[in-house]
């Protein structure tokens, strides 16, 4: 059986293969717990996704969580290309995985080193399975989500990724479509903090304590959501804030996208879209909102590597 090449972005708030994405959240425990769905027995715990995150992590190789979510990741990848994987055939996988720019030199090996465990057998549910993870290729996150944009765009002649993740902003120069290592920063400036001070300024003035998907629902104006007027008005103001702060703090980088194109990846800038396109430090941004557009920019570039090997 040839390869399978899964790319899984393991971000703070959640994670991504090229179809499926789901909460960064999971809890485990020495007994089964009462149901079996989105349940894996491995390495002699059972782990189970939960709808809330786990806290923040600079080094995710501190413990076996971050493996964890990306055995489930790699699993509902495969479900979803129609591999039923086995007990007594292990699917064999290279597997793409990316860091921040700035967090490359000092985390790669040991990157690597977590994720690379060759065999690999566990359940998933009721089902025995089994991976043999062949190989481990490292990316810059956020420079592989633009593998797929329009030429006109991704090959501008002076241009910034912008990627607005969970609790990192990472910022990469291009020319003409190539990285520049003269400028690739990850500043911890995420929608985390500002989820955050949403919550807390809501629960000082109601007494309600909105979740992040709440907020999510508030800020783009989803009439679901149960918020009154004061839960709207202080998430509007502090996202409000978070954008102005943020683009403050790259114009002071020397950072500008008035002359250089911007290129805004990841899921805040998703959610923060309208807000950057009405600030007048930005001139026509682009926006690559795809929330998988990083695990298919890792998958992208390990074809392209075999390809030159072959």
């Amino acid at each position: 059986m040839e390869p399978i090449i899964i790319g899984v972005d393991t971000g703070n708030r959640c994670i991504k293969t090229k179809n499926t994405v789901f909460v960064a959240g999971i809890k485990t425990s020495e007994t089964a717990p009462i149901t079996s769905r989105d349940v894996i027995q491995w390495n002699g715990k059972y782990w189970a996704l939960t709808n809330e995150r786990i806290a923040y992590m600079r080094d995710k190789t501190e413990n076996e969580s971050y493996f964890a979510l990306t055995l489930f990741g790699i699993v509902k990848e495969l479900q979803n290309r129609g591999i039923t994987p086995r007990k007594d055939v292990p699917v064999p996988i290279i597997l793409g995985i990316g860091l921040p720019p700035s967090h490359l030199a000092g985390l790669k090996d040991r990157f690597i080193q977590y994720f690379n465990r060759g065999m690999v057998s566990f359940r998933y549910g009721n089902q025995p399975i089994s991976i043999r993870i062949e190989d481990i290729k490292l990316f810059a996150q956020g420079y592989a989500a633009i593998i797929g944009l329009p030429p006109e765009i991704r090959k501008a002649p002076h241009a910034y990724i912008v990627d607005i993740g969970g609790y990192t902003t990472d910022v990469m120069a291009l020319e003409h479509g190539s990285l520049d290592p003269r400028f690739c920063n990850s500043y911890d400036m995420g929608v985390i903090g500002m989820y955050n001070r949403i919550q807390s300024k809501i629960n000082s003035a109601t007494g309600h304590m909105p979740t992040e998907d709440m907020i999510d629902e508030i800020l783009a104006g989803s009439s679901t959501v149960r918020a009154n007027d004061d839960m709207k008005r202080i998430a509007a103001q502090e996202a409000d804030e978070y954008v102005a702060n943020m683009i403050r703090k790259l114009n002071e980088m020397s950072v500008d996208l008035m002359l250089n194109q911007g290129i805004f990846v990841g899921g805040g800038s998703a959610r923060l879209r309208s807000r950057i396109e009405n600030c007048p430090s930005v001139k026509d941004p682009y926006f690559a909102d795809d929330i998988h557009a990083n695990a298919a920019g890792y998958e992208s570039f390990i074809r392209a590597y075999l390809r030159k090997q072959a």
